[in-house]
């Protein structure tokens, strides 16, 4: 019974404290907040489903979009993919990540790579496990002028979970 209080105490001052320190630094973070803004969100006037963050996000890493940025955020991304690859060890990922490594080290700084950013691309393959009609939200499909070719499908799941299937279909569809 005493351990329950002293527990019940400790939280009450913990809490206590924590009231007050927030209550302090409120005006403060107000204060930031004018010039930072760090609670606005620029997309919640607009209305943004799955199909337009694709959309968003294929015209930042089109390099030929007419954002200004050429390949610095396709880049960025395939940066980003190596970085979660190395995550994984085994030799599928190290072969990614030793494609993807020579891609943003030589092939796109000497313009020796078509690369093609597509968003809803349609599944139409006979071999898939459903009926359901699938789209793979974008598609980075590198050609290297030397070497093989080979895409990176991108499932952008930002409010919903993986349908039955979809991870296979979509690694049937693109292999």
């Amino acid at each position: 019974m005493a351990e329950n209080e002293n527990i019940e105490a400790e939280l009450t001052q913990f809490f206590d404290t924590l009231s007050a320190t927030i209550e302090l630094t409120q005006p403060v973070y107000n204060k930031l907040n004018e010039s930072l803004s760090e609670d606005y969100n620029i997309f919640s006037g607009m209305y943004v489903d799955e199909q337009r963050v694709s959309r968003f996000i294929c015209s930042l890493l089109d390099q030929t979009s007419g954002h200004g940025q050429g390949n610095k955020f396709l880049i960025s991304f395939l940066s980003h993919i190596i970085s979660k690859l190395e995550l994984i060890n085994n030799e599928h990922g190290k072969k990614m990540i030793r494609s993807l490594d020579r891609i943003i080290k030589f092939w796109i700084p000497n313009d020796r790579t078509s690369i093609t950013v597509k968003p809803e691309v349609k599944l139409q393959s006979p071999s898939m496990s459903t009926k359901k009609k699938r789209s793979i939200d974008f598609t980075i499909n590198i050609d290297p002028n030397e070497g093989k070719p080979f895409g990176i499908g991108i499932e952008n799941k930002p409010w919903a979970t993986d349908q039955d299937d979809q991870i296979r279909d979509y690694n049937k569809y693109l292999n």
